[in-house]
């Protein structure tokens, strides 16, 4: 099994400008088959992905990005799909955050987000930092949980 993660440009900036897209294939004895498709979850934000497990089943992608056209500390998301045999769906996602950073390895997520400052958007007065777990059994329902939060 493995997934493929892709973003479309649609002619415009905002949440319909992009389309992100997260597809789940396996291999058969008589080829590829194609198994699901994510598109709904991650619309208009720029796509990184870290790995959080890569099967063989389950495969799971941490997907954050950048709202297309926000400005200063902008708007961020993170989301984590799971791609099983039975297809592709988003288990956990953050809210819109400022100046998002999110990092993912062996079944750990970090986050780190901006407070921005009164009057100030491309500033942050104070910075949250969040770890999370990954937990990927049972199959039927994964699960992530956070771990700690600290805000300085």
């Amino acid at each position: 099994m493995w997934a493929v993660a892709y973003v479309v440009w649609l002619g415009r900036h905002g949440e319909s400008g992009t389309g992100a897209v997260v597809e789940t294939y396996v291999w058969e004895p008589t080829g590829t088959r194609f198994i699901g498709r994510e598109d709904q979850e991650f619309a208009g934000f720029s796509l990184e992905g870290n790995w959080l497990s890569s099967g063989p089943d389950p495969v799971a992608l941490l997907a954050h990005g950048r709202l297309s056209g926000s400005n200063g500390l902008g708007g961020w998301k993170a989301v984590v799909y799971v791609c099983q045999r039975t297809g592709v769906r988003a288990i956990w996602q953050s809210p819109t955050l400022a100046g998002l950073t999110a990092v993912a390895r062996d079944e750990l997520i970090t986050l780190r987000y901006g407070h921005p400052c009164e009057g100030a958007a491309s500033s942050a007065c104070a910075w949250t930092y969040e770890v999370y777990a990954f937990e990927p059994w049972p199959f039927e329902s994964p699960k992530v949980s956070l771990i700690s939060r600290t805000t300085r």
